[in-house]
Order: structure tokens, then C-alpha cells, then sequence
């Protein structure tokens, strides 16, 4: 085993067989996320989430026997506006994920990913909520 070193983030991790690079996402077990990566990690799951909702949402507005049930986003589609602001709430959630992804480390920060996580996961359960609506109405 090398000794360890210490990155731009102030982790310090040791490099063994499993984990020819530090920064490689593949690890051994034992081995610590950075906060860096685990930020980058929150905006996928938010920006994921969120394009997943909103891609099996139109697929299933399309189909006769289902209907979205989501007051403001009925509004919304009756407007004509519903993807403009999808992809608005998209784009500001990943820039304020990034942006605060890269802030110095406060309770601010850590409650902000916490959200913006919280909020990727909610959409991923209501994507797959979705295309478990989409199977039963297609068989």
C-alpha cells in the first residue's frame, strides 16, 4: 500500500489495488467519497430525477387512459408553458447545485445539497411511478 495523500479537497485517501487513482468513483469498500464528487453526485441524481419525470410525464399525458393528476402542472399545460418551465426549474437547480457545490463548507451548503438530493430522489419515485402507470395502460 502507497502512503497516503491529500487532495484539492482536503480528503485523505489511500491508494491500494482497488483504487489505482484517487479520484477514480470506483472504490474498494473503506474507501470516502470527496465532497466534491458527492456534489457532482447530487446534481446527476437532481438533474436525472427531474428529466425522467418529465419525459415519462409526456408519454403518459399522450396515452387515453392517463391523466396528470398535478394541478399546477395542468395549468401549466393548459398555458402551453409546462416544458419551458420544466426546463427552467432543470437548468437553475443544476447551475445552484454547481454553484453551491463548489462554496466553501457550511450548514448552508450541507442543507442545500440535502434539498436539491431530496428533491432528484422525490422525481425519480415519481418517474418510476410513471412508467408503472405507462405499463399497466399499455397491457
Amino acid at each position: 500500500m502507497q502512503p497516503q495523500r491529500t487532495n484539492t479537497d482536503g480528503d485523505v485517501r489511500a491508494r491500494t489495488k482497488n483504487s489505482s487513482h484517487p479520484r477514480s468513483f470506483l472504490r474498494g469498500v473503506g474507501h470516502q467519497i470527496s465532497r466534491k464528487e458527492l456534489a457532482i453526485l447530487t446534481v446527476l441524481v437532481f438533474s436525472l430525477g427531474c428529466i425522467l419525470d418529465h419525459l415519462t410525464t409526456v408519454y403518459g399525458v399522450t396515452l387515453s387512459n392517463i391523466a396528470e393528476s398535478n394541478p399546477v402542472v395542468l395549468r401549466l399545460m393548459e398555458f402551453g408553458v409546462w416544458s419551458m418551465t420544466e426546463a427552467l426549474v432543470i437548468l437553475m437547480g443544476t447551475i445552484l447545485g454547481v454553484t453551491i457545490g463548489r462554496a466553501e463548507e457550511s450548514k448552508l451548503k450541507g442543507f442545500s445539497m440535502t434539498v436539491l438530493a431530496t428533491v432528484g430522489f422525490t422525481r425519480f419515485i415519481a418517474a418510476f411511478n410513471n412508467l408503472a402507470l405507462i405499463i399497466k395502460a399499455i397491457y
